[in-house]
C-alpha cells in the first residue's frame, strides 16, 4: 500500500485554463501577480492592491467575454 504523499507526488496537476487566461491577462496588462480560486460556479480573483482590485472590477465585463465563461467572477483583495 503506497503513501498518501507518494500517490499525490506521481500526480500531474493541470492548471484549469480559466486560471491561465486570467494570470496572463493581469500580468500582461497591469504586471501584477493575482490568485485565482475556481469553483462551481464562481472565480475569485485576489490581489494585494486596492488600485487593482479597483481597476479590474471595472474590466469584469471584458474579462468574462474572454474567458466565455458563464461563472460569476468576483475579486478580492487579500494577501
Amino acid at each position: 500500500m503506497e503513501s498518501l504523499g507518494g500517490l499525490l507526488g506521481q500526480q500531474k496537476f493541470v492548471e484549469p485554463p480559466e486560471i491561465a487566461a486570467i494570470k496572463d491577462y493581469v500580468q500582461t496588462k497591469y504586471k501584477s501577480p493575482v490568485s485565482i480560486k475556481i469553483g462551481d460556479k464562481q472565480i475569485t480573483i485576489i490581489t494585494s492592491s486596492a488600485a487593482l482590485a479597483g481597476t479590474l472590477r471595472l474590466e469584469l465585463h471584458t474579462l468574462q467575454e474572454q474567458l466565455k465563461t458563464e461563472k460569476k467572477l468576483i475579486i478580492r483583495i487579500g494577501s
